[in-house]
């Protein structure tokens, strides 16, 4: 049996705009956690990320895909870094954003 990437890109795909609606919902009802807020971009990043490799099957786009959806990917698990951080109430580590 082989996985098919595009079914998994898919995939992983709903499961992250669906994760992107249940956050909304979450920070419409608690707005003073300041974690919350940076989950909710973040994980909206990183659906736009995995929503971008779709277009890797378009050859004119192929190349532009590949850039955008890992630079999105990146930027959204650097948003999951620093929603964990503040949600512990914790500062992030800047040069840990910084180098990524």
């Amino acid at each position: 049996m082989e996985l098919d990437g595009r079914t998994l890109v898919i995939a992983v795909s709903l499961i992250t705009i669906l994760q992107v609606a249940v956050i909304f919902i979450y920070y419409h009802l608690n707005r003073g956690n300041d974690g919350v807020r940076w989950w909710l971009w973040g994980s909206s990043v990183f659906s736009l990320g995995f929503l971008s490799l779709l277009l890797r099957d378009v050859p004119s786009m192929y190349e532009i895909s590949l850039m955008a959806s890992n630079t999105l990917i990146v930027i959204g698990m650097m948003g999951h870094y620093v929603a964990i951080s503040r949600f512990l109430g914790k500062r992030e580590v800047l040069w840990v954003v910084v180098a990524v």
